[in-house]
């Protein structure tokens, strides 16, 4: 009878440890960056913790004129629309690549298309359009 109730004991143990779990949503792999940003307190939207660990994964790169930058809390995916001209949006192309996004998902034979992912499980997907000389970039994780 003690051996069934240490035995019990024993698994029940077990099974807190195992329901209490961690929760929280994973930060992302810390590769090449030293720190990911750490919202203040209450931030929402764009300025939210999950926001930023999005945000991490992209290439830091200043556009002129951003028409709009959102985090969709039901994707989980954060995105940017802003002015730019060709050349700029071929430089932001090669900095996804040098940022790890190499890894591709479209076949490559768009040149106003980009959409790739990176080791770490981030996908971004950055497209231009010439008629309006905007960018638009997307970029999510999987495990999030």
């Amino acid at each position: 009878m003690k051996k069934i109730s240490i035995l019990f004991l024993t698994l029940l143990l077990a099974l807190c440890v195992c329901s209490c779990g961690k929760t929280e949503k994973a930060a992302p792999d810390i590769t090449e960056k030293e720190t990911i940003p750490v919202a203040e307190e209450g931030a929402t939207g764009i300025e939210s913790q999950e926001a930023l660990d999005l945000k991490y994964f992209l290439p830091e790169y200043e556009f002129d004129e951003i028409i709009e930058e959102h985090y969709e809390e039901s994707n989980n995916d954060y995105y940017i629309n802003a002015k730019v001209d060709k050349q700029q949006y071929d430089e932001y192309v090669e900095l996804c690549k040098e940022a790890g996004f190499t890894h591709r998902v479209d076949d490559g034979n768009d040149p106003l298309l980009y959409n790739a992912f990176s080791e770490n499980g981030a996908e971004i997907c950055v497209t231009y359009s010439e008629k309006n000389s905007t960018i638009f970039v997307l970029v999510y994780h999987k495990s999030f």
